[in-house]
């Protein structure tokens, strides 16, 4: 006894109509799918894009610290600085640093001991006594970028 698989009742003949719904839905699959594919070409052209553009800003960005911490070195070694530095004067330094230096905003010079700023927290920043103690710690003038 052999049992026979069931079949679906159509023929080959039957499903000839069908074939070219069959085939249009293919292609437009097929475009579908280029078209994503473009797409995510597309997309990571751009992300590459932007990738390169932020590199090269970190890269300009680290140039002109070093350029500027190299500038302040050169500024605290200076004379003028250092007759006021020894003389305890500290606005006179800060204005012998700030003096010729296009674009500097302020020049703000503190006390070795930070007693004071830690006493003016927080209204002084958080930001400007951990460059000051990065400052001591290194005995060199550091660079921090902040908002």
């Amino acid at each position: 006894m052999s049992e026979s698989k069931p079949r679906l009742g159509l023929s080959a003949a039957a499903l000839r109509p069908a074939l070219p719904v069959v085939a249009v839905l293919c292609v437009l699959l097929a475009l579908a799918l280029a078209w994503i594919g473009f797409r995510e070409w597309q997309d990571a052209q751009r992300s590459q894009a932007l990738q390169a553009s932020r590199d090269l800003a970190v890269q300009g960005t680290a140039q002109a610290l070093k350029k500027q911490t190299k500038q302040l070195q050169d500024r605290l070694a200076s004379v003028p600085v250092q007759a006021a530095l020894a003389q305890g004067n500290l606005d006179a330094a800060a204005n012998a640093i700030r003096t010729g230096w296009a674009h500097v905003e302020s020049v703000e010079l503190l006390p070795p001991d930070l007693e004071t700023t830690y006493a003016a927290l927080p209204g002084v920043g958080y930001g400007k006594l951990a460059v000051a103690e990065a400052a001591l710690a290194a005995n060199a003038p550091v660079a921090r970028i902040a908002r």
